[in-house]
């Protein structure tokens, strides 16, 4: 279970938005930005 996993089921919707800054590698950003949306 990643951390921006734990964070969105916690309902700690700004670790969700801020855990898109440390991706590990550039293809996560499209993911993140999914959540992001879905978040918002």
């Amino acid at each position: 279970c990643s951390r921006a996993q734990a964070a969105f089921m916690e309902g700690a919707y700004n670790r969700v938005l801020s855990a898109r800054q440390t991706v590990p590698h550039s293809t996560y950003v499209y993911y993140m930005d999914l959540l992001e949306k879905t978040v918002r």
